[in-house]
């Protein structure tokens, strides 16, 4: 009631003066000035201001005045003032899940031409996240509003055939662009290893022309010699890639069946883990770890082409064959068979020697006519060839599990090597002397 009392006291006040200031005005006209302000009077005293009341309960009512503030006054649009500021904008409208995307553009940042809106889309090609999304889309649709001026609307409606928990799990799961051969190689290597039979990988266009026939075979080639590549890719049951092209990168997209299990190869990382810790001790050279590695090998191994005859598909120069289930070309007919073949041995001593500690390459040539694998080592900076197949020797006539331990192929020199095995030497680091081995 005070509020109103005082307000009421300061309408009469400005009618007074408003009124002195009229005597002079004669008639009909000095009546409808004074109704006009009178009336203006109390729409401004009684719509600006407005009283809003503190409540504070057993104490005291304070009154306090604010400006009142139009509801429907709406908030301006930010105004797209760079070509980034655009892509940016569209990237998180779009990651977003948007379907009705307005942007205010300059004209300046971007000219509202078809050629500057295809360079527009041709960069948002380069963002992971946005063809991610976008390749989610049922379609979309573009469209401009210019009314001249400085600036001129865009507009993109797109139809998404994801929700928006789904488009989550999707950004969440994206793999970053490789940017070298080095991560590109260990990339798969996981992959394999892990027997993902579907997955995908982002590579950058400098690191593989996927078209390039010689340069992706290489790549391959660069892969298979790799052992825990190759003792999988054996129980490789076919596989289907697809690769998706965009401005600065690929999509790698695999399927792969594999006839083994993620147990089996777990049971030879935990083998080749648990040897290497009951067998190799910190205080031994590398020479010791290579000697003990190779002792090892040549006693528990036996040479066997598997159970499997030779077949009609099959060479004297590479014969294939099983141990059960496991290619005698593979660690696992090791592990579960107790033999193999050269390439099975070579793989299972890179596994040991590696998880020792000593620089090991797996290396594949050709001895006594047929293909062969063996290994390099790297002890004390020098490199070495240890052929642990070799070492294990046969008398004529004598069965699979009757040899002869010998270290006529421990630690030897290119020159030592030649007499009876070949390889492309450019492949591999020389090795220039036979180590002193008593």
């Amino acid at each position: 009631q005070t509020f109103k009392a005082n307000l009421f006291k300061k309408i009469l006040t400005y009618a007074n003066i408003l009124w002195s200031e009229l005597n002079a005005m004669e008639g009909k006209m000095k009546r409808i000035s004074f109704i006009f302000s009178f009336v203006l009077i109390l729409c401004i005293t009684s719509g600006v201001y407005t009283k809003v009341d503190s409540v504070n309960a057993g104490t005291s009512r304070i009154a306090t005045v604010a400006v009142k503030k139009s509801k429907n006054v709406k908030q301006k649009q930010k105004i797209i003032n760079t070509k980034k500021q655009l892509i940016n904008s569209i990237i998180k409208h779009v990651i977003n899940l948007d379907k009705d995307i307005r942007l205010k553009i300059s004209r300046k940042a971007v000219k509202n031409k078809d050629s500057e809106f295809n360079k527009i889309f041709d960069r948002l090609t380069e963002s992971v996240e946005y063809n991610e999304i976008m390749s989610h889309a049922k379609g979309y649709k573009t469209s401009t509003h210019d009314n001249g001026g400085k600036y001129y609307y865009f507009t993109l409606k797109t139809d998404y055939k994801i929700n928006k928990a789904e488009a989550k799990t999707i950004l969440a799961n994206i793999q970053p662009i490789i940017r070298t051969k080095e991560e590109l190689i260990k990339s798969i290597v996981a992959h394999t290893e892990n027997l993902d039979e579907e997955f995908s990988i982002n590579v950058d266009n400098r690191v593989l022309s996927y078209n390039n026939q010689k340069e992706y075979n290489a790549l391959w080639d660069e892969l298979y010699a790799i052992p825990e590549i190759n003792d999988i890719v054996h129980y490789s049951k076919g596989d289907d890639s697809d690769f998706i092209q965009y401005k600065n990168y690929f999509k790698w997209k695999t399927k792969i069946k594999y006839d083994i299990t993620r147990k089996e190869v777990a049971e030879l990382n935990n083998f080749v883990r648990s040897w290497v810790a009951e067998n190799i001790k910190p205080e031994m050279t590398e020479e010791e770890k290579a000697r003990a590695i190779n002792d090892f090998m040549v006693k528990e191994y036996r040479y066997t082409y598997g159970e499997k005859k030779l077949s009609s598909t099959d060479t004297l120069s590479c014969p294939g064959g099983n141990l059960g289930k496991y290619s005698v070309y593979t660690s696992f007919a090791l592990l579960y068979g107790k033999g193999g073949v050269c390439d099975a041995k070579a793989k299972m001593f890179y596994r040991l020697a590696k998880k020792a500690g000593i620089k090991v390459l797996y290396i594949t040539g050709r001895a006594g006519g047929m293909l062969h694998a063996w290994n390099l080592v790297n002890i004390d900076g020098y490199w070495y060839h240890v052929d642990v197949t070799w070492n294990r020797g046969h008398y004529e006539g004598t069965g699979e599990n009757e040899y002869v331990a010998r270290l006529d192929y421990y630690l030897k020199s290119d020159a030592t090597m030649r007499k009876d095995h070949s390889w492309n030497a450019k492949n591999y680091p020389a090795a220039n002397y036979d180590y002193p081995v008593s």
